[in-house]
């Protein structure tokens, strides 16, 4: 499902990478397994820009990368009075009319929402176009005017570096001079989200290009891996460091979101009497099978959680304030020493507790406040859900790569 908010955020002066977080934390929401009450996030979305670069929750079919191409290109070499959004706005409605009227609807922007779509795929595959070295480096949507004819000087003043060199060249459009063209009638007819193979070959190509060496390649190029329930499920060596780091760390904070719901039902149970049998059974049934799955990593994950993790914890990328880093570290040294009984350890309920309350203050749900009272009305687990870093939306890359035709 595409996240289609009933308001917006916007901020001034935020540098591409910090717009892009913020657009990944927001796209995050969607669920209510992203509920965060950990603080995690941040980690969650650097290990995941590490393994899978390009690539966000948002996302849905590989397809739209073209298609966003495809766009930009229109709008570039087409003028008319009507504003950039305004343009942009028509073709991708166009087309996303055209896209109902296939078979395929898997991953399709707008196929509930229809005209009164609002987050469109453009906006949501931008940073993708950058990471994979579609467009311009810090090439903005708002450069594109400046390369459509009849633009006006004192918009050209304003380009980005990148972006007045290829208006100077003369350049047909923004994209690389061997991008896939596009298809017969576009945005309008007959259009389709599967891939042919020489466009599923070229996307392949970027990636191993632009995040060659990255488990985003090796599940792009390899057969096995996309079927696999995790991402280091089949291979865990692909990826490096960032698939160690990733597969240790979902590992050993497992516990502590499990814990999350184990508090709410606990909590419901001693303010409400109400008995959560049956998601008390899914929970303890959902750490036993942790428990089996860790049993013969025991060491490496004990390894793992001493420099390696301090060294994630302090990493200048991530930017973890001090609490949150504080919670991680002893939440992790509490499964390690007791990875049998972590799930019911009071140190660990204090501090899962702790870290809700100074996150969320009164819109926490332990505690017994209004936040509790929503959830008690619809109980369902929450946070508890095994960290997979995108995997989901990789798989459905590489399923749309694997089926080209």
């Amino acid at each position: 499902m595409v996240w289609e908010p009933d308001s917006s955020v916007g901020w001034i002066d935020v540098d591409r990478d910090e717009a892009r977080r913020v657009r990944e934390m927001l796209g995050m929401l969607t669920a209510p397994e992203a509920v965060d009450p950990h603080g995690i996030l941040p980690i969650l979305i650097a290990l995941s820009d590490r393994l899978f670069p390009g690539v966000t929750t948002q996302h849905t079919r590989a397809k739209y990368v073209l298609f966003c191409g495809w766009h930009l290109q229109r709008i570039a070499a087409t003028g008319g009075s009507a504003s950039l959004s305004a343009r942009l706005r028509h073709d991708e409605l166009e087309l996303m009319r055209s896209l109902l009227d296939s078979d395929d609807h898997r991953g399709l922007f707008g196929r509930r929402s229809r005209e009164n779509i609002r987050t469109t795929p453009i906006s949501v595959y931008w940073s993708t176009l950058d990471r994979w070295g579609l467009i311009p480096n810090g090439f903005r949507l708002d450069d594109l005017s400046a390369l459509a004819p009849g633009v006006s000087s004192g918009h050209a003043a304003q380009l980005s570096d990148d972006a007045r060199l290829m208006a100077e060249s003369k350049a047909v459009g923004i994209l690389p001079s061997d991008f896939p063209p596009s298809s017969a009638g576009f945005p309008g007819a007959d259009q389709e989200l599967g891939l042919t193979r020489e466009q599923a070959d070229y996307l392949v190509d970027r990636v191993a290009a632009t995040c060659g060496g990255t488990a985003l390649h090796a599940a792009l190029t390899d057969e096995r891996l996309r079927h696999g329930r995790r991402p280091w499920s089949v291979d865990e060596t692909i990826g490096g460091q960032a698939m160690t780091d990733a597969r240790c760390f979902s590992e050993l904070i497992h516990p502590a979101r499990l814990a999350y719901t184990k508090l709410l039902i606990d909590d419901a149970r001693s303010a409400e009497g109400l008995e959560l049998g049956d998601m008390e059974t899914q929970l303890n049934d959902s750490f036993a099978a942790w428990r089996d799955e860790t049993d013969s990593r025991l060491d490496q994950l004990r390894e793992w959680a001493g420099e390696p993790l301090d060294r994630l914890l302090a990493d200048p990328e991530i930017r973890l304030e001090p609490r949150r880093r504080r919670f991680v570290r002893s939440a992790i040294d509490r499964v390690v020493a007791d990875p049998d009984g972590c799930l019911d350890d009071p140190e660990l309920h204090r501090l899962v507790r702790g870290i809700e309350g100074a996150l969320k203050k009164n819109k926490a749900r332990l505690g017994g406040g209004e936040p509790f009272r929503r959830w008690m009305k619809q109980p369902t687990m929450l946070a508890s859900n095994r960290l997979d870093y995108r995997w989901g939306r990789v798989r459905g890359f590489a399923d749309d790569i694997a089926e080209a035709s």
